[in-house]
């Protein structure tokens, strides 16, 4: 059942798309990219094998800026068959570039501990971390690995908002640290805008590590991804996840990355024809934000546990960052 948004009673900031603001962002990653990236072989290591919208979304940039830049991928690597980067024989003129996202942290450690190794592992690579933003429960935790980044001399950071910056920039020169967009907006143009938006408002609410415990548990209508998938996502899935073991453990190269990203298209295809049906999306998850904003449709920003939202819409957005972005449980409109 369906009902209308009263956005007087909503204290949310309201955001609506601008082409020319988002080209801009499109344009910086391009120009920003391009002398450390264009020509080059690349491998990008952290591919997210799981059913986060954000995440593909994330990639699905990440391989549009290689086709921009006529970028030469020599393999994509997930952290479920990361061993191969033991057996690789990699030319020094490959650049490792790191996944981007929001998994920079002690939030995430299998993904953290793959970075680390990855840095470690190849002092004398050209390494790129894809824009990322940065949080540790620990505030200590990152000092402790400091290190592993001061060490090598070929690291480049990419970081998506202004405290992340000023996190990695406590650990490494200024020069070695880019502020730049999500890699998702790479696909502006990718979908048609709409003449005339849909009149009803998607709620887009977090049901993960990162939802605000506020009033959130209350909220049982609310939409999340992983709505989008049924029984057989989950057999697909499984059986991808296996494959990607599978080469782990014996060390042959089985395509799945590819059968991968074929299952990643669809599955943002199936999203965005979600997204469609509204001509507003009202979220606490940045990619819902971004996706919507790409494909045309108004937002009204609220944020997740640790200000992911606030942080990078102030950066890239024109968001003053004292504006006050509540969390997940004012009155919405529930699908």
């Amino acid at each position: 059942m369906y009902k209308e948004v009263d956005m007087s009673e909503l204290q949310a900031p309201r955001l609506i798309p601008n082409h020319d603001q988002l080209q801009t962002l499109k344009q910086l990653l391009i120009d920003s990219f391009k002398p450390l990236l264009q020509g080059r072989k690349v491998l990008l290591i952290d591919i997210p094998v799981h059913l986060n919208v954000g995440d593909l979304l994330i990639h699905a940039g990440e391989e549009k800026l290689f086709e921009l830049l006529s970028c030469q991928v020599v393999g994509r690597i997930s952290a479920r068959n990361a061993r191969q980067l033991d057996d690789m024989d990699l030319a020094k003129d490959v650049v490792l570039l790191l996944h981007g996202g929001g998994n920079f942290g002690d939030l995430y450690p299998l993904h953290q501990s793959l970075r680390e190794r990855v840095i470690e592992s190849f002092p004398d690579h050209s390494i790129v971390v894809l824009p990322q933003s940065i949080h540790f429960n620990d505030p200590n935790a990152l000092q402790r690995t400091a290190p592993i980044y001061q060490q090598h001399q070929h690291l480049t950071f990419c970081v998506r908002d202004q405290a992340s910056a000023e996190v990695i920039r406590s650990i490494l020169p200024a020069h070695r640290v880019k502020l730049l967009p999500d890699m998702a907006f790479t696909l502006l143009d990718h979908w048609r805008w709409p003449t005339d938006k849909p009149s009803m408002t998607l709620a887009l609410r977090r049901r993960d590590i990162e939802a605000c415990a506020e009033g959130g548990s209350q909220d049982v209508d609310r939409f999340d991804w992983d709505d989008l998938f049924s029984r057989r996502d989950d057999k697909l899935y499984s059986l991808l996840r296996y494959a990607f073991r599978t080469e782990d453990k014996i060390g042959v190269n089985l395509a799945t990355s590819r059968m991968w990203w074929w299952y990643v298209q669809s599955v943002i295809n199936r999203a965005s024809r979600h997204f469609d049906k509204y001509g507003c999306v009202d979220t606490d998850r940045l990619h819902g934000m971004i996706l919507a904003l790409l494909m045309g449709r108004d937002v009204v920003m609220r944020d997740n546990s640790y200000g992911k939202l606030r942080r990078y819409a102030a950066a890239w957005l024109q968001v003053d960052s004292d504006t006050y972005v509540p969390s997940n449980h004012e009155r919405v409109v529930h699908e």
